[in-house]
């Protein structure tokens, strides 16, 4: 989604200042800015329908510290797979 951000905004902000000009050309740039903000509300759409898109967080710092321990946790298991990948790879490699 984040490719899609930057021109929506930059066509969008394009469309304002054109409608202080020509209502026809702002319609132009606002039309063409449309492409990339479907681009990101068709991501949203589909990313909300994920199972657990919808959880709650608590607020605070109980909130801070469970999405810390969550991001721990999948660090570390990413750099477990990653490790055990790596040594299936080398004891393949031996003679």
């Amino acid at each position: 989604a984040a490719p899609a951000v930057a021109p929506a905004t930059l066509l969008g902000f394009i469309a304002a200042l054109l409608s202080q000009v020509s209502s026809s050309t702002a319609a132009v740039a606002a039309w063409l800015g449309g492409w990339p903000v479907a681009g990101l509300v068709l991501v949203a759409r589909t990313l909300s329908a994920v199972p657990g898109a919808g959880m709650t967080v608590p607020a605070g710092w109980s909130g801070v510290a469970l999405l810390a321990v969550v991001a721990a946790v999948l660090g570390v298991a990413v750099a477990a797979a990653r490790r055990h990948r790596r040594r299936g790879m080398l004891a393949a490699c031996r003679p």
